[in-house]
């Protein structure tokens, strides 16, 4: 396989969360993703070829064959300064009583000594870290002292919650995520902050039980950011949660109205919007929405569709939309 690339060529790529190829731009040292044309710069060293997108950091492919495969690993330098090498992120451990453990999480420190958090080493945790408190994908001016309830749907280890809490300093926060071992992380983060309120369910169109997807069909395991809601009947699911309406979310916990919702729930954003909003939205201020377009396409035009008559479009931040409602 070439290290070089001519622009408009395609490098092949197995994704865990897709399948498809990348193409080489007129910089042929920049690329873009053909499903949904996120932007990146890359280089290739030995078998390795490292992508650092634009919009989320970088992520590493190993060769096999005629394509390049999720390393699952998380370079600390690009492989040109590393000398042709990228050292990974790998799996942390420790020396106890003489015998070799794996770290399960670590504690680290949050931007302006606004306490700490934890996260797993060798996960999505990291690069949902650093998107988050040092890329700013969160960083829009929908957020302030101004707000007084902000639902954070897919709250995931509870990271995206803590920023948007410091952000909105007197708001109280629901965070509401389904992943068993997600929540875990998730509760223990913010349980010394009162003003954030761990729920342990999936947001849904209606009230019931769905199931909770942690592998693809093919059984390759997804990352703890990419687990999503599926049907009882799809075959996909490994054990049943909660699900949740929004109106029934604001009702339990006294909501009501939302000043920020912000939504990332992995392509279940496709059910949401398809069903009644009618009882939810008109007392939503602002969305903050990551649509998922490779999952299910139609998503962006559909959600367009629902907000664009009621809200106005910012601009995006990272991978997210920021609707603001019209005055």
């Amino acid at each position: 396989m070439r290290m070089e690339w001519k622009p408009g060529e395609a490098i092949e790529v197995r994704h865990e969360l897709w399948q498809g190829a990348l193409i080489v731009d007129a910089d042929p040292r920049r690329l873009r993703h053909s499903l949904h044309g996120t932007q990146a710069s890359f280089q290739a060293a030995g078998n390795l070829l490292w992508v650092d997108w634009d919009a989320y950091g970088p992520e590493v492919f190993v060769r096999e064959g005629g394509a390049y495969v999720l390393a699952g690993l998380r370079p600390r330098q690009p492989a040109a300064a590393a000398g042709g090498s990228v050292d990974p992120h790998g799996p942390l451990r420790a020396r106890v009583a003489g015998t070799s453990v794996e770290i399960d999480a670590v504690s680290l420190r949050l931007p302006g000594d606004a306490g700490s958090a934890l996260v797993r080493p060798a996960t999505s945790d990291v690069p949902v870290f650093e998107a988050i408190f040092f890329a700013g994908d969160y960083d829009v001016p929908i957020l302030g002292e101004d707000c007084d309830i902000v639902v954070d749907l897919g709250a995931n280890t509870g990271l995206s919650s803590l920023y948007l809490s410091q952000r909105c300093p007197k708001a109280t926060l629901v965070a509401v995520e389904p992943a068993r071992a997600n929540f875990a992380v998730l509760a223990a983060n913010v349980q010394d902050r009162p003003r954030i309120i761990p729920v342990e369910a999936a947001i849904w169109p209606r009230d019931g039980s769905i199931e909770l997807q942690d592998a693809e069909a093919s059984g390759t395991k997804m990352q703890p950011w990419a687990y999503r809601t599926v049907e009882r009947d799809s075959g996909l699911g490994r054990y049943a949660v909660e699900a949740i309406s929004i109106p029934t979310l604001m009702a339990r916990y006294g909501l009501g109205a939302i000043d920020v919702l912000k939504i990332d729930i992995e392509g279940a954003e496709y059910e949401l919007f398809s069903g009644d909003v009618a009882a939810w939205l008109p007392k939503t201020r602002a969305v903050l929405i990551e649509t998922h377009e490779r999952f299910r396409a139609g998503t962006d035009e559909l959600v367009s569709g629902v907000l664009s008559p009621h809200f106005v479009e910012l601009a995006p931040r990272g991978e997210n939309r920021v609707f603001v409602r019209r005055e």
